[in-house]
């Protein structure tokens, strides 16, 4: 980019690569999985993490304590309900003695 160049110009004209289609990361990683095992797929990871990091850094990305979402009483109030459903099947599979 040259001095006085207008950025929006230059970012409207920029030509981007295609967005990952759903699955492509862990069909990615798998297939590293396959051909190389374990340790080059830890690396592989390792360094992913490591570029995610440092281009979120170099980019100003930040994210606060208000971007987390925090847990109202109502959702905690369903996850018991859901725990307690859960609860309930299994004492009662474990009365009819029915294997999951």
């Amino acid at each position: 980019m040259q001095p006085g160049e207008d950025i929006h110009e230059k970012l409207d004209n920029m030509k981007l690569g295609k967005a990952f289609k759903k699955g492509f990361l862990s069909d990615s990683i798998a297939q590293i999985y396959k051909d190389y095992k374990v340790q080059r797929t830890s690396d592989f990871l390792d360094d992913l993490k490591e570029l995610g990091y440092t281009v979120c850094t170099t980019s100003g990305l930040t994210i606060g304590v208000e971007d987390i979402p925090t847990i109202t009483d109502k959702t905690i109030k369903n996850i018991f309900e859901i725990f307690q459903s859960l609860l309930t099947l299994i004492m009662v599979s474990q009365r009819l003695q029915i294997v999951f």
